[in-house]
């Protein structure tokens, strides 16, 4: 999955609209990274155990079924769908190459992103963690 910071995507967005550049289509992707790294680098910034097992994707399959179920009957908003699991199967990595070039522009990493984003939250919400 892609993954980008939202001052990238601002920063990113102003520039192009301050450009002479006109009618293109840019992927703003500043690292593709699999969910379990970014959970693991979730942890790590959390200063939490790094996650060791992996729920195999038949559990995955059940699991999805079983939330829409139970969905429909306690008429709750679903948390796993087909389409996510299905998202989790498939590896598609994206290139942020395009607009790199057209902006000389250089993305802020996504672990300094994490970091900053959990040490929000643990700030704001201290009884959580």
């Amino acid at each position: 999955t892609g993954f980008i910071s939202a001052n990238d995507v601002a920063t990113i967005m102003i520039k192009l609209m301050e450009s002479t550049i006109k009618n293109e289509r840019y992927i703003t992707v500043a690292k593709n990274l699999s969910y379990q790294k970014v959970f693991a680098m979730m942890s790590t910034s959390f200063g939490l155990p790094v996650p060791q097992k992996e729920i195999p994707f038949w559990v995955l399959e059940w699991l999805w079924r079983i939330d829409w179920f139970l969905s429909h009957l306690l008429g709750k908003r679903r948390k796993l769908t087909k389409s996510t699991v299905k998202s989790l199967q498939n590896r598609q990595e994206y290139s942020h190459e395009k607009v790199k070039e057209a902006l000389q522009y250089e993305f802020e990493g996504v672990q300094s992103c994490i970091d900053v984003t959990c040490k929000i939250l643990q700030q704001e919400y201290p009884e959580k963690f």
